[in-house]
């Protein structure tokens, strides 16, 4: 019982240009030629499982999720030629080549907080699974984004004169980004597992090989005393970001003014992880190449990099939620009886409860009453559907009345904190953006 996944995506992006110019002339002579390549992916679209407003059992395990696997590949080339080949003139050659991957965002601004959403969310809802097995008898609630880009770009200018000038200019630049908005919700919702119980949300991003790398070579090959000029420059800028956000919630909705509790009951584990599964930059790289050859020759050359993990991550507990893991068995429900001593006062006994009750708890109390002589027997029984002491005592004595009428009469009277977050496990761990309940 699975929501269908999103079964992955993947773009590869090719681009190339080339150009070459020859000039001959026994006089005057120009020679100029430029080239440009561009490669982009942008994948986007929302990967979402809703749940609202539902009571489902299952007879086994329960698995919802929403997940994403997205892959993006761009690579761009520009090979670049000019010769000029007279008594005067100049070869000018110009190249440059840009790459980018965008995912789950449509800019590399990072200050653009529009992500593309992996979301699973349980509202309004109860959900409960059964069996004797508690392995085979999970809910797992579930939100996972999985990102890899890889890119290149390689732009090679050549700039060949035999007389006056000779001038190559080459630039590669990449500007990528990995930004999703992970999250799994439940709000105002109850979920009891027969076996384990997991609410996460995961990223685990991957920014691979990404070169930028460019090469320019100018020459002057002028035979005469006076010779020529050579210019080459190259520059290379490689920039990497990845910002996802990855959130667990569990919250009573913000609004609890009728005093509703909700609950997250397990037998056995109950984990509420929000995770980066090792977000990385494996290999960057920006290289630049620039070769002058001249009698006046100059050559430079300046390469960037940037790379930057800023993911956030938060695993939230608000509001009027119980969080049951394991079988604590530390519930009891004690019966004081008082005598009067009068006959006209009527026998009284007080119900008082205690510890940590499990949804799926059955209360049973025996009553019994002997008058003149005639003994009468009674026997209530309740199951408990709400953890709230006082409304398992309003329960109980609704169970007793109708069992046996009037023989007895009772009343609830008791305050109860409509905010509070209770956390009852035997044990309990607590990490940074993780809270992971371990059963007895």
């Amino acid at each position: 019982r699975r929501s269908a996944p999103d079964r992955g995506t993947a773009l590869k992006a090719r681009s190339a240009a080339v150009s070459v110019d020859v000039a001959f002339s026994k006089g005057l002579a120009l020679s100029l030629v430029g080239g440009g390549a561009d490669a982009i992916n942008t994948l986007l679209g929302d990967t979402t499982a809703t749940i609202s407003a539902t009571n489902l059992t299952v007879a086994g395990a329960l698995s919802i999720a929403a997940s994403n696997t997205q892959n993006a590949d761009a690579g761009g080339g520009a090979g670049v030629a000019s010769v000029e080949v007279g008594g005067s003139g100049t070869a000018i050659a110009v190249g440059a080549v840009r790459v980018q991957n965008l995912l789950g965002i449509d800019s590399a601004d990072a200050s653009h907080d529009s992500r593309a959403r992996v979301q699973t969310q349980i509202e309004d809802s109860q959900l409960q699974t059964s069996g004797s097995d508690g392995s085979t008898a999970d809910i797992t609630i579930e939100a996972a984004s999985t990102s890899t880009y890889s890119a290149l770009a390689l732009p090679v200018s050549v700039a060949v004169s035999s007389s006056q000038f000779a001038g190559a200019f080459s630039g590669a630049f990449n500007d990528s980004r990995i930004a999703f908005d992970v999250a799994s919700t439940v709000n105002r919702s109850t979920l009891v597992s027969a076996g384990a119980l997991h609410v996460g949300a995961t990223g685990d991003n991957d920014v691979g090989q990404v070169n930028t790398d460019a090469g320019t070579l100018a020459a002057n090959l002028n035979p005469t005393p006076e010779g020529g000029d050579a210019l080459a420059l190259g520059a290379a800028d490689n920039r990497n970001r990845i910002d996802n956000v990855i959130a667990v919630t569990v919250s009573d909705g913000g609004s609890n003014t009728d005093g509703s509790r909700f609950t997250l009951q397990s037998r056995g584990d109950l984990t509420l992880a929000a995770e980066d599964l090792g977000s990385k930059v494996s290999q960057t790289n920006a290289t630049t190449v620039a070769v002058a050859a001249g009698v006046g020759a100059v050559s430079g050359g300046g390469a960037g990099l940037y790379n930057t993990l800023a993911n956030h991550i938060n695993t939230t507990i608000s509001g009027a939620v119980d969080l049951l893991a394991g079988v604590i068995g530390d519930a009891s429900l004690a019966v004081a009886t008082t005598i009067p001593a009068a006959e006209t006062v009527a026998q009284e006994d007080t119900f008082a409860l205690a510890g940590h009750f499990n949804l799926g708890d059955v209360l049973t109390v025996e009553l019994s009453s002997d008058t003149n002589g005639a003994s009468q027997t009674w026997t209530a029984s309740h199951t408990v559907t709400d953890l709230r002491h006082p409304e398992i005592c309003k329960g109980l004595m609704a169970a007793i009345h109708a069992a046996c009428g009037d023989a007895f009469t009772a009343r609830v009277s008791d305050s109860e904190d409509r905010k509070s977050t209770r956390l009852n496990s035997s044990h309990l761990v607590i990490s940074y953006a993780v809270f992971c309940l371990k059963k007895k």
